[in-house]
């Protein structure tokens, strides 16, 4: 194929070669090339090792997946800039999921709750309660982000104390957003 002798890596060709040969296929695998336009672009390659007319032939097909790579890249180098910088802010933040389990959480929260992320996501707590303004229990319907899921709106400046698994109690101002 052509399109063998324009790749950019000659390691990354040769160990395409020498998979063709021990098992006559290839799975789909991106592959850097280097065409005559001399830019070097990504593609999504993939061969077949097949009989027609008792004959053996190599079907093969590549797309050019250059842009999605670029785009990809861009996306998780904004998410590790965004996830730094909450990462440094002393306020604690979460994001829960459609089944209302923690998706993403910063570090502050694992610090001011007395827990793991690991600890945050798997939602199981032994002795955490959770407390209304004036100290008595809070219902988990009560809760911020319950209200805001079940109210569809923005809740801000809602005081709850946390029992912490070592019985501190933290006070805090929760505000919650759908």
């Amino acid at each position: 194929s052509e399109t063998l002798n324009l790749w950019a890596n000659p390691a990354e060709r040769l160990e395409v070669l020498e998979e063709l040969q021990r098992t006559g296929r290839l799975l789909p695998r991106e592959v850097t090339i280097r065409p005559k336009s001399d830019e070097i672009r990504t593609i999504l390659f993939s061969v077949e090792q097949i009989s027609w007319k008792g004959e053996p032939c190599l079907v093969t097909s590549s797309v050019d997946i250059s842009e999605r790579k670029l785009a990809e890249e861009a996306l998780s180098e904004r998410e590790q800039k965004l996830n730094t910088i909450l990462n440094l802010l002393p306020v604690g933040i979460s994001i829960l999921d459609q089944d209302r389990k923690v998706a993403y959480s910063n570090d502050a929260l694992g610090k001011i709750l007395g827990t793991t992320k690991e600890g945050l996501s798997s939602g199981k707590y032994r002795n955490r309660k959770y407390l209304r303004a004036d100290g008595s229990e809070k219902p988990a319907e009560e809760f911020a982000s319950s209200r805001v899921f079940a109210e569809k709106t923005a809740l801000y400046d809602i005081i709850t104390g946390i029992v912490k698994e070592d019985a501190q109690t933290v006070w805090t101002n929760v505000s919650a957003v759908p």
